[in-house]
């Protein structure tokens, strides 16, 4: 029971106070969106299917004033109001993930903090260039940019398919490709597993008034989304305590789903999982050491001091797998927060002088030195080219023998299909032009032989 009450808790008390007073540099933030509707629009209440809910914003909200607490009123690694260099902002192309972003934003920078007009002449001019009577707004506003003195932040969010950061899955065809491989290879063992739940779909179905007969994995896995989602928005459909239970059981579901099939845990290397996360571990390592670079030399290069991205659980379950924290295949709750910290307690002038504190929720609180830890990102991602190679290429252990051999066999049968058609093509062709030729000097005979009638 108490591990079902913290999927859906905020995960705030998690971020403990940070250690001793050694100086903080640097933070990289990764942050599942909040809580939102279901896939499955079973319910009035489900208005905007996987979209970010009331409760989702209100989990943003809170994680992002306490990170205003320790970051900007504790540490001060950042400034009270909005500074473009200090701050990087990126959320995924989907819209509960760019919502949570705002929502978080809203804690981090909060209202009353906003910008102020420069001078009170510019309260006639700043208006939209209309025939429109704004002086209403203009005296309600007074001096401010906007009400309540609201930050407007720009978050950063790709198009989608073309965000390899925070997508790395939408722009790899060899990440679609090694899933639905997977699938196939173990047909008879998702068989096996459907038949050993079988009767917990009924009993999702049931649940969640499902008038489905026979559900697929994909579908049990979608009702059991929705009892989650309803217990959070206040909306069960059944008893809570029973719903808890019935999530619980569920999970197995999720799981092998969500690991052995989408992050193919089956492949010895984890391919999947290292494919996707390698982008963003690459990333933050380089971020790590061009903030403790920039320490040691004082010149200050960049002042970002803070890297704030919000996506998918599916990016956050591959992080964990390649960081060596998650091989109990863990839920991710929402608004889960993992946080990178660059601190420094030493002045020997060499990378020693840092160390990386690496925490996740209230479970994972661990620290490591700067060169241990990119040693540890730098093992366990690809590099350039091998990223290259797996990710659009189709690598050897993307394209395994049996598939290579199906596709030669494929490719040479076609080729002596040609050459056959061709040959075909050929002969036909000489022996019509024979055949032709054989009755033209048939008819030339036949003229040469015939008797010539005088007049």
């Amino acid at each position: 029971m108490a591990s079902i009450f913290l999927w859906l808790t905020l995960h705030i008390a998690l971020l403990v106070p940070t250690l001793g007073r050694d100086k903080l540099v640097f933070v990289a933030e990764y942050a599942r969106h909040g809580a939102r509707h279901p896939k499955m629009k079973l319910a009035k209440w489900v208005h905007d299917p996987m979209g970010l809910t009331s409760a989702g914003m209100r989990q943003h909200y809170i994680l992002g004033r306490e990170l205003r607490k320790r970051y900007v009123e504790d540490r001060h690694l950042i400034s009270p109001r909005y500074r473009p260099a200090e701050i990087s902002l990126q959320a995924s192309s989907k819209t509960r993930t760019i919502a949570s972003a705002y929502a978080e934003l809203a804690g981090l920078y909060v209202h009353g903090s906003g910008h102020t007009l420069a001078d009170d002449s510019q309260r006639e001019l700043a208006v939209p260039p209309n025939k429109h009577n704004y002086t209403e707004w203009i005296k309600k506003l007074g001096a401010g940019a906007v009400d309540y003195l609201y930050q407007i932040l720009p978050v950063r969010a790709m198009g989608e398919g073309m965000d390899i950061l925070l997508e790395p899955q939408e722009m790899c065809p060899a990440i679609d490709l090694m899933v639905k491989r997977f699938s196939q290879e173990h047909v008879v063992e998702r068989k096996e597993h459907e038949q050993k739940y079988k009767g917990m779909y009924k009993e999702l179905a049931t649940a969640t008034n499902f008038t489905k007969s026979k559900l697929t994995m994909s579908e049990a896995t979608e009702l059991r989304d929705f009892l989650i989602c309803a217990l959070v928005e206040g909306h069960s459909p059944i008893n809570e305590s029973y719903a808890y239970d019935l999530i619980t059981r569920a999970t197995e579901i999720y799981q092998y789903k969500k690991y052995d099939l989408h992050l193919s845990v089956g492949y010895g290397a984890q391919i999947v999982s290292k494919i996707m996360g390698t982008p963003f571990l690459t990333r933050t390592r380089a971020l790590l050491l061009a903030a403790a670079r920039d320490d040691l030399d004082g010149n200050k290069a960049s002042e970002l001091r803070y890297a704030m991205n919000v996506g998918s659980d599916t990016l956050m379950h591959a992080l964990l797998l390649q960081l060596g924290v998650n091989s109990d295949k863990k839920v991710v709750p929402f608004a889960s927060v993992m946080l990178f910290e660059l601190f420094r307690n030493a002045s020997t002038g060499t990378l020693d002088d840092f160390y990386v504190r690496f925490t996740y929720n209230q479970e994972i609180d661990e620290n490591y030195s700067l060169p241990e830890f990119s040693r540890l990102i730098e093992n366990n991602t690809y590099s350039d080219a091998d990223f290259t190679r797996y990710c659009h290429h189709f690598g050897d252990e993307t394209l395994d023998r049996p598939t290579f051999s199906l596709i030669l066999i494929v490719a040479i049968s076609a080729v002596l299909a040609v050459f056959a058609v061709g040959a075909g093509v050929a002969i036909y062709v000489r022996r019509r032009r024979r055949g032709e030729k054989e009755k033209a000097e048939t008819l030339v005979d036949s003229a040469t032989e015939a008797p010539i009638n005088a007049p």
